[in-house]
């Protein structure tokens, strides 16, 4: 399978140490959802809007075990599911991505998250209270 990453996950060493291999990423955008920080936590999630476009990182020929750990990392408020990518080329391609359940959509905030904002405020404080890392 492949992988769209949109938040914590584009940092390779918490993408290396989660699912357990070095994969290679690839710029990539996602077109018809928003990305928003989840109320109270350093992490976001993104839900359907046909307005924004969202940057991230396509991981490509995910294994197996990586994609139970990343399941297991990622936890209940999400829902993995195909959704299609495109490349900075305009290669559009099928990919998996962590969507937010419906059922908790109610937890996103109105804060927009960047990587940027998460490497300089909450990475460190991400890696030692997130309860996923304990999961795999």
């Amino acid at each position: 399978m492949n992988l769209f990453a949109y938040g914590t996950l584009m940092d390779p060493d918490i993408m290396s140490h989660v699912s357990g291999q070095n994969y290679h990423p690839t710029e990539a955008t996602l077109t018809g959802y928003r990305r928003r920080r989840i109320d109270g936590e350093m992490f976001p999630g993104i839900t359907p809007d046909d307005s924004e476009v969202i940057p991230g990182i396509l991981y490509r020929n995910i294994t197996p075990t990586s994609a139970h750990r990343l399941d297991l990392f990622e936890g209940e408020l999400y829902l993995r599911q195909t959704i299609q990518i495109t490349l900075r080329d305009g290669l559009v391609l099928p990919a998996d991505g962590y969507i937010v359940k419906t059922e908790y959509r109610h937890r996103l905030s109105h804060e927009n998250w960047t990587m940027q904002w998460f490497l300089l405020h909450g990475k460190t404080h991400f890696q030692r209270g997130y309860e996923g890392f304990k999961r795999v």
